[in-house]
């Protein structure tokens, strides 16, 4: 008896695992702008690095064209 009823209980907690409650429409819908916000927020940090060397880049070629006309005189 102990032995069908641990069986039994054991099958409830199987089914509850396998087809327990679900996330609601909206906890997906409030991951997925999370994630959408996550997404542009990495995006514009990203823009901001890529100015940043760009303009790194910028000062650099000025230099190189500076040094190269030292050189030449």
């Amino acid at each position: 008896m102990v032995l069908a009823a641990f069986t039994a209980l054991g099958t409830v907690a199987a089914a509850y695992l396998r087809w327990g409650p679900r996330p609601s429409r909206d906890h997906a819908e409030s991951a997925i702008a999370a994630s959408l916000a996550r997404i542009e927020r990495t995006g514009e940090e990203t823009s901001k690095k890529v100015d940043k060397l760009r303009e790194e880049l910028a000062d650099t070629r000025e230099r190189v064209a500076r040094l190269e006309g030292r050189a030449e005189r």
